[in-house]
């Protein structure tokens, strides 16, 4: 792996279960196991949580070795998307939990 693509994967944090099928890096669609029932909230989060941040520490070593790329500038521009979708969805989940948490507080 080229040393200049070293370092963190954004959308393999925000969203591994997307970005692990598409750069052919099953650990991250592995992560949607934890959510089969009768798992709680604290253990899904508990297995999640850690699993989302190992592909978020490792993801560009794991897109890198996983798929063929045309150059280093194509796997740069593709992460690069992957870190608006992730960040895009990371928004809107947080909106959601808030319009969630402040409709039933009241």
């Amino acid at each position: 792996m080229p040393e200049e693509l070293r370092g963190w994967n954004w959308g393999g944090l925000l969203l591994p279960f997307i970005w692990g099928p598409f750069n052919r890096v099953w650990l991250g669609l592995a992560v949607l196991l934890v959510f089969i029932p009768p798992m709680s909230g604290g253990l899904v989060l508990l297995i999640y949580g850690p699993a989302a941040i190992f592909v978020g520490m490792r993801g560009n070593d794991l897109a890198w070795r996983s798929r063929k790329w045309d150059s280093v500038e194509h796997f740069r521009t593709v992460q690069a998307q992957w870190t608006r979708w992730g960040m895009a969805g990371f928004g809107i989940l947080v909106i959601t939990l808030l319009l969630f948490l402040t409709s039933s507080g009241g």
